[in-house]
């Protein structure tokens, strides 16, 4: 992630900074805790609003409420007719200020009251919304037992002040108690939003932004140049031996994403990939494939169709979740979707009937764990043969 701050980007989802493989949230200012993974439906994320408008409130919004509502309580108490009367024109305009002070807070706390998904019906009425709200965020802080108590205090300390304000001028400091209160909480809760600082995205994260590979959906990961050392493990039929032996080999694997392919209303996202397996002490490689990892979005189905130079092919696909990490994909032999060819040959003497591979996906690793079911004219009963392996990230160039 650049970490050039000028000029900085827009709030929106990002990918995470700490090198994980989803989006973190950018609320304009810091990374906050959101997360999603790659793949999943892209939108503006509703709590980049929610630490907006608990921000507005925690600046504005408090000091307006209680500020108006000390400025209001003195004007009633000083009104023209009671034991200690200030001018007319004096209490009016200070009325009108403290109502518009007021219904101006109200308006924010409304806001926020929404944003964390409180009762409209609570959120919006002025006065009441003060104390809801009050209690939502104190509920999100300090735990949902800790909010009724506060709530009561709260309750407590305003009647107080307003009935007692005009003989007990020292009762002012109930508001502004409560004004505290409600400042440290909605400090600490934007805190847990917004989560631990980071760098700023720039500009020119957006563009790193549309090219992490989320349109990929769960073969974003694989995305990249890809080693192994001798941590492969071959089990199948040696022709030369006449028997089932195992193999250990390294193998390297490059997927280079492209796309989208579209087939009428069918758009595809793919990797197209290469990859060799080598023996211990043999320059060339024993194996080879070549092929395509195919992602239907739509359909949410992960094809993987390749090709070995024995003339022998294979589709292979099962429905996965975007955001799937592990996932399994099946071929079977006279399946018109994900099925095996082979020449005739190998149709007579080593007939593939099955195929079915566990894909995981890590930060930085990539194993896979596969089995070929063949029926093989020099073995009694059907052969397994199965291959596994896990491959580390050499580059993520695509």
């Amino acid at each position: 992630m650049s970490a050039t701050q000028s000029p900085t980007a827009p709030p929106g989802w990002y990918p995470d900074p700490g090198g994980q493989r989803q989006w973190r949230a950018w609320n304009g200012r810091d990374w906050t805790e959101l997360t999603r993974a790659f793949g999943e439906p892209r939108g503006a994320p509703r709590s980049l609003d929610t630490i907006s408008a608990l921000r507005q409130l925690c600046t504005v919004g408090v000091v307006a409420f209680f500020a108006g509502l000390g400025l209001l309580v003195s004007a009633l108490a000083h009104w023209p007719g009671t034991a200690h009367p200030a001018p007319r024109w004096y209490a009016v305009t200070a009325a009108d200020l403290a109502i518009a002070l007021v219904l101006f807070a109200t308006i924010l706390y409304a806001r926020a009251g929404i944003s964390l998904g409180g009762h409209r019906a609570l959120a919006v009425v002025p006065g009441i919304n003060v104390l809801y709200v009050g209690a939502l965020v104190a509920a999100r802080v300090y735990g949902r037992h800790a909010a009724p108590r506060r709530l009561i205090g709260e309750v407590l300390l305003l009647v107080m002040f307003a009935v007692r304000a005009d003989a007990e001028p020292w009762l002012a400091v109930a508001p502004a108690l409560v004004a505290f209160e409600h400042a440290v909480s909605l400090r600490a809760l934007i805190g847990r939003l917004v989560g631990p600082p980071g760098r700023a995205p720039s500009i020119a994260a957006e563009l790193e932004a549309t090219m992490a590979y989320e349109e990929w959906g769960p073969l974003g990961g694989l995305v990249g140049t890809w080693e192994s050392g001798w941590d492969g493990l071959d089990v199948s039929y040696h022709n030369e031996d006449g028997k089932i032996e195992e193999t250990v080999y390294r193998e390297k694997i490059d997927f280079k994403p492209f796309g989208p392919v579209d087939n009428g209303e069918q758009h595809l996202y793919g990797l197209d990939y290469r990859m060799a397996a080598y023996r211990q002490g043999e320059d060339n490689p024993f194996h080879t494939e070549i092929g395509y990892w195919m992602w239907d979005a739509g359909a949410k189905q992960v094809m993987r169709c390749f090709m070995v130079p024995r003339a022998s092919t294979l589709i292979a696909g099962a429905t996965v979740e975007p955001d799937a990490t592990t996932f399994r994909l099946e071929a079977v032999l006279g399946s018109n979707t994900y099925g095996i060819l082979s020449n005739k040959y190998l149709d007579e003497v080593a007939k593939t009937t099955r195929f079915d591979v566990t894909i995981t996906v890590g930060e930085d690793t990539f194993s896979y764990d596969e089995t070929t079911v063949v029926e093989h004219q020099k073995w009694p009963t059907v052969i397994m043969h199965t291959d596994r392996n896990t491959l580390k990230l050499v580059s993520r160039g695509g």
